[in-house]
């Protein structure tokens, strides 16, 4: 795997919850190369190689690029308001800055409540059916409320399955919990190893914004949403949140948010 960031996952992972997935990578047989672009693909016919902006070359027969993509607002240049990335601005309901002109999924820079109504792209397949849905709702007539989206992602690969709720930017604090360590990610991935059971928790000004988890079960995926969507405060001692790991979401301590 080749990519430019300086660890594996960078727009989500932290370099902490890096550690455990790129050893587990590398236990499984993956070289990963960091800091580094593909500059050029190489062969007569099909790919035989591919050139790195450093200049060295790996031998590759096969290259999935995984190259994220851009919003495709050309379109509507110039006829929308749009945000400095491209996004199309809209309201609560989608609709842009056109009466009667509504836009959804990727490509809409929506209002999220949870972060104050500051505008938003959300790349995920959930986002893209909600919206429509919502959408929808307001151009039937049913004036729905203002949409009140939860930031969600998550990802399954080998015997791993992660899920993040919540706010990744610009958190004061990641305070991370259970074993995630090389050695913890070896035994992972051993044959018949155990499943991995990590997480952490996001704080920006005093509360908790966004919660990661590796390996949840139901009630825990649960927990974790209700609990990043009241955002609560965080407890004086954060150690609190490093020892009791994903139960701080569970138990009494939270019992007023009903979870």
């Amino acid at each position: 795997m080749v990519f430019p960031d300086p660890h594996l996952m960078a727009r989500i992972l932290t370099p902490e919850l890096a550690v455990f997935y790129e050893a587990y990578y590398a236990a499984k047989g993956i070289k990963l190369i960091k800091g580094q672009l593909a500059k050029e693909f190489k062969g007569d016919g099909k790919v035989s190689s591919v050139l790195l902006n450093d200049g060295s070359s790996l031998p590759a027969d096969l290259v999935v690029v995984g190259a994220g993509a851009r919003p495709a607002s050309g379109l509507m240049k110039g006829q929308v308001a749009t945000d400095k990335q491209g996004g199309i601005i809209v309201d609560g309901s989608f609709q842009t800055s056109v009466p009667n002109v509504y836009a959804i999924g990727d490509v809409a820079s929506f209002p999220l409540l949870v972060a104050g109504g500051q505008l938003v792209r959300q790349e995920h397949v959930t986002n893209a059916r909600l919206s429509a849905a919502h959408a929808a709702k307001a151009l039937l007539g049913a004036n729905p409320a203002p949409y009140d989206y939860q930031p969600y992602f998550y990802s399954r690969e080998f015997n791993l399955s992660w899920q993040f709720y919540g706010q990744l930017d610009s958190p004061d604090r990641v305070v991370t919990w259970g074993s995630l360590d090389e050695d913890a990610a070896k035994a992972s991935a051993a044959p018949n190893g155990p499943a991995p059971k990590f997480g952490a928790y996001w704080i920006r000004g005093g509360r908790i914004i966004g919660a990661f988890v590796e390996g949840p079960t139901g009630d825990e995926s649960h927990a974790l949403k209700v609990l990043v969507k009241a955002a609560p405060a965080a407890p004086a001692d954060l150690n609190e949140l490093k020892t009791d790991g994903i139960d701080w979401a569970l138990n009494a301590k939270l019992a007023s948010l009903q979870l």
